[in-house]
């Protein structure tokens, strides 16, 4: 079944729209399709792959009663892209991107190709989860299939003792075998020690204690018997930098070391004027309740179908006719320089900072010249200083609004980068309210105000010259009229005491200026600042404690009755002890935190974030960097540790072509016509106030926005800002 996708499609808004109007390339006229009718489809290439495509033939032809003639070919994949180049065939299977020369050779002859990913060929290493290694290098792979002697420990850790370590490994029909044979070993068989028929019949030997082993095998295998006695071996790559587990992520994208793509390179004007379109689109099309075809085809042949993303891509490339390297291209746009220097403004929400300083943080490692300077007036605000032109970067919580979009001046290009959620945390068993109203959170944790009485605020203050000389006024009576702090939980919620046994309260508090506290204080109402007292109803991790602030609160609630605290979503759920909590609903509607409240902004402490860039500030060398930045492997495995709800790092992967396009037609276009009268310009006109412009200058960006709240915004995310937009 498909998994539901809950939010990338909302990442970038009016991508679909830029598509279609910037960068995708209708093919030119070629002299005719490769088959000799319209009735033949021709696909050359890798005989490696040529199961794959004739599984994916029958399973189109069987269900869709076609009768077209597919011929399929295993030439190999340098010999395919000569037939394909050469226009005598339809699609080219490849192990490997194209080449820049074979793109010459497509060029010269008139074919423009669409580029697509049909899966994933890849090895893993398993091993006892005891295991001295859990990292091996990119090259290393290599030598423990390629030797001729008995693999030894100290060949992985070279200050390791000489004990033997065994390989088990499959029978040369397994796809992993094949892999390290066709990808590492130049077709050499692979020194394996001992062979097994079925992955599950090797557990106990590799969980044995202090047995070092290593077991080859696919993706899919590992998925299949992985326990706790054993762990899946990541591997850094030859380039350096850190290690990376297989994952669906890491495989769909081309992270994981020990792994390669399997492309079909199609002929857009077969696509338009053929079955060949059909077929495509059927394999990488999908609904609610059945997957892509390819995913079921590729798995049972070892291989591991690309994440939805990538397919969502693929049909993408196919519908829209987007020729060119879409998946393969490696190298920076012009536009993007790592020596670049200055100041760029970024206007918006302080609340998102809880996933964009991650990023920003990723940002100023690799950018040291560059400088990010913050206004945090709120979602409102932000909005109205890019839509102006005063900005070309906004954080928000939200998108925009239909109105903020029909005045909006500028193109918004929209990056989704999760949510989280504040959420309040008692023990299991504690006998306490289920349900917390906003007026009791603000009782909870906020601090009343003296307001002044109406006799002080008839008449202005005098001037501070005036009273210098004067004694301070601290007459008692006005003090005294602050409101008693609550101690016990009778007077958070009278109605629950009435039929439980009262308890004192306790609240367990993060550090002064978390933003836990501010979202709370910001939702709740009017609750000027945090209380603090006297009375041991508030209290902080005391530093003795000897342990995280996290581990010392979400632990006290356990054995403390009537202790209770508030921490955000994604670290309730990274909690080892969940089982002994519970959350507790919240609002006036007593809403229950969980994935869906949350990431529909329902919960009332939910909080999101987005990056939103003006594409018509592209052309800015500071804002180029930045947005190319947030397509790095780098910051999206930043970004990826937070664990954020909605953040879907290959839907934000799939964009990075049309960036690409977008930054280099940035760079390439010609500057703006000077369109100012010169003739009927004076002295005076040159510094009178011009009309809304379209583009701002770095220069500009730096000054205030036009609308700035005076008061933090308490706006919710809604519902609207994360449904699908197709």
């Amino acid at each position: 079944m498909r998994k539901p996708s809950l939010c990338f499609r909302p990442m970038i808004v009016l991508i679909a729209v830029l598509a279609a109007g910037i960068f995708v390339l209708r093919p030119p006229q070629t002299t005719g399709l490769a088959g000799e009718t319209n009735n033949e489809i021709i696909i050359a290439g890798s005989g490696y792959m040529q199961q794959l495509l004739q599984d994916l033939v029958d399973n189109y032809q069987t269900t869709n009663l076609s009768d077209t003639n597919f011929r399929i070919g295993s030439e190999g994949s340098g010999p395919g892209f000569e037939l394909f180049c050469g226009g005598e065939a339809d699609a080219a299977m490849s192990t490997q991107g194209i080449t820049d020369a074979q793109v010459l050779r497509c060029n010269e002859n008139n074919i423009a190709f669409v580029e697509l990913v049909l899966a994933i060929d890849h090895a893993v290493l398993v091993a006892d989860a005891d295991a001295e290694f859990s990292c091996i290098n990119e090259a290393e792979v290599a030598r423990i299939f390629r030797r001729s002697r008995e693999l030894t420990l100290d060949d992985l850790l070279p200050d390791a003792e000489s004990e033997v370590v065994t390989v088990y490994g499959p029978n040369d029909t397994n796809s992993a075998y094949t892999y390290i044979r066709a990808a590492l070993l130049d077709d050499i068989e692979p020194s394996i020690d001992e062979t097994f028929t079925d992955a599950s019949e090797i557990v106990e030997t590799l969980a044995e204690a202090n047995n070092n082993a290593i077991a080859l095998m696919t993706f899919n295998e590992w998925e299949t018997i992985q326990n706790d006695e054993l762990q899946v071996l990541s591997i850094r790559p030859a380039s350096g930098g850190d290690c990376v587990a297989p994952t669906t992520v890491t495989l769909s994208i081309g992270e994981y070391p020990a792994s390669r793509m399997l492309m079909l390179y199609a002929n857009a004007e077969s696509i338009s004027n053929s079955e060949l379109g059909t077929f495509l689109r059927y394999i990488f099309s999908a609904t609610e309740n059945e997957a892509h075809p390819i995913s079921g085809i590729a798995s049972a042949l070892g291989f591991v179908a690309p994440d939805d993303a990538i397919l969502d891509r693929d049909l993408n490339n196919v519908d829209e006719l987007i020729t060119g390297r879409t998946f393969t291209r490696t190298t920076n746009p012009t536009l993007v320089n790592l020596a670049a220097e200055g100041t760029l403004a970024i206007q918006g929400a302080s609340i998102s900072s809880f996933a964009t300083n991650t990023f920003y943080n990723s940002f100023n490692d690799f950018y040291a010249s560059e400088e990010l300077e913050f206004s945090t007036f709120g979602d409102d605000a932000g909005w109205a200083a890019l839509c102006n032109g005063d900005v070309n970067v906004i954080q928000v919580t939200r998108s925009a609004t239909e109105e903020e979009l029909s005045n909006c001046q500028v193109t918004p290009i929209e990056f989704f980068l999760g949510a989280d959620a504040v959420v309040f945390v008692t023990a299991a068993e504690a006998n306490l309210p289920m349900c917390l109203s906003n007026e009791q959170i603000a009782k909870l944790i906020g601090q009343p105000v003296i307001v002044p009485s109406s006799e002080d605020t008839e008449s202005p203050e005098p001037e501070a010259t005036e009273v210098a000389t004067e004694e301070p006024n601290i007459s008692e009576p006005e003090a005294t009229e602050t409101l008693s702090l609550p101690t016990l939980w009778s007077e958070i919620a009278p109605d629950w005491a009435a039929e439980n046994e009262d308890l004192p309260l306790l609240v367990l508090v993060p550090s002064i200026g978390d933003l836990t506290t501010d979202v709370i204080l910001a939702r709740v109402g009017v609750v000027p600042n945090f209380r603090r007292s006297d009375a041991p109803t508030v209290q902080e991790t005391p530093s003795a404690s000897g342990l995280s602030d996290l581990d010392y609160r979400l632990g006290a609630v356990t054995t403390v009755d009537g202790a209770i605290t508030y921490v955000r979503w994604s670290q309730y759920q990274n909690y080892a002890n969940r089982d002994n909590l519970r959350l507790l609903q919240v609002g006036d509607e007593c809403i229950a935190p969980n994935e869906t409240t949350i990431l529909e902004g329902n919960y009332p402490f939910s909080m999101s974030a987005r990056l939103v860039f003006a594409q018509e500030g592209l052309n800015d060398t500071l804002v180029a960097n930045l947005i190319w930045h947030l397509l790095d492997s780098d910051a999206l495995n930043a970004l990826q540790e937070l664990n954020l709800l909605g953040f879907d790092r290959l839907a934000i992967e799939s964009q990075r072509d049309a960036i690409f396009s977008l930054l280099e037609a940035a760079a390439t276009a010609p500057a703006p016509e000077d369109t100012s009268e010169a003739t009927e310009a004076t002295p005076e006109a040159t510094t009178a106030p011009t009309e809304e412009p379209t583009e701002v200058s770095t220069q500009e960006a730096t000054e205030e926005p036009t609308v700035i709240p005076t008061e933090e915004p308490t706006a919710e995310p809604t519902a609207e800002a994360t449904e699908p937009s197709e």
